[in-house]
């Protein structure tokens, strides 16, 4: 479901908002949010003096989708 906020995540369920209207759904065992990302890379300058070599890749050095942060990941592996 997209597009939605939760309001509670219940014993049972999620209340949740979504055009304006106020729902629940029931029966429901797990909650996943997904809430879109954000690059985060501050490892790499911590660890830059104790190893020869650093790569950031994926969504460290970019937010993007994972097939391209796969193709990235094999490309510095064949570098390497």
């Amino acid at each position: 479901m997209t597009s939605a906020t939760v309001r509670e995540i219940l014993d049972d369920g999620v209340i949740l908002l979504r055009d304006g209207e106020e729902e629940s759904i029931r029966e429901v065992t797990n909650v996943v949010l997904a809430r879109g990302v954000e690059s985060v890379e501050e490892l790499s300058e911590k660890i830059a003096d104790k190893v020869a070599e650093v790569y950031v890749i994926g969504d460290a050095k970019e937010t993007r989708k994972a097939l391209e942060a796969i193709a990235e990941g094999a490309e510095v592996a064949r570098q390497i």
